[in-house]
């Protein structure tokens, strides 16, 4: 998801928009476990009610996500882009659910799918960087999905570590096989 106002991403960031996980501004994140299952319980019947509800969708697949059930994410965020196809949002969350799957391939398709609808999504550019890094081991793609990040959003809270980070796989002693260090 988008970082908080004083943290940078994850690895690979979190869905983004409803849903019970903290700091993503769904309402669930307050409250004990009971009423996120309450909250749970009612985006299913909305489904029910309305199997094409956008909103219980993407909530119900971020809270699958966050319990690590990312084939149940991955459905149901693939039934939100049946609806929505150009939803970048949803498909920078699917990457990361086909990533966390071991499909590295598909995330990398899903990134690219999501950037050429939204060329300056921040959180898409920012996990395909991660991903060219750590999974496909390319550190020069990796910087100029970081740079273009950059360019694109001037005013992150993250954009120093990040040009740390191109200085670091810049420099002529870089050992690329390193994975990058994790921002938690």
């Amino acid at each position: 998801g988008l970082p908080g106002p004083t943290t940078p991403p994850p690895p690979i960031a979190p869905p983004q928009g409803p849903g019970p996980h903290p700091g993503m501004g769904g309402d669930m994140a307050q409250h004990p476990a009971g009423r996120v299952m309450e909250q749970i319980n009612l985006y299913k019947q909305r489904l029910e009610a309305n199997p094409k509800d956008v909103d219980a969708l993407v909530a119900l697949g971020n809270a699958n996500f966050d319990i690590q059930r990312f084939d149940n994410a991955r459905e149901l965020y693939l039934r939100v882009l049946e609806i929505e196809p150009k939803n970048v949002r949803v498909r920078t969350d699917l990457a990361s659910c086909y990533r966390n799957m071991r499909d590295v391939e598909q995330a990398f398709k899903e990134l690219n799918r999501a950037l050429s609808i939204d060329p300056k999504h921040e959180t898409a550019l920012y996990n395909l960087g991660v991903l060219l890094l750590n999974d496909k081991q390319d550190p020069k793609g990796a910087i100029a999905a970081w740079e273009k990040l950059i360019a694109a959003h001037p005013d992150l809270v993250y954009s120093q570590e990040l040009k740390e980070k191109i200085a670091e796989l810049n420099s002529p002693l870089a050992d690329h096989s390193a994975p990058a260090k994790g921002k938690r």
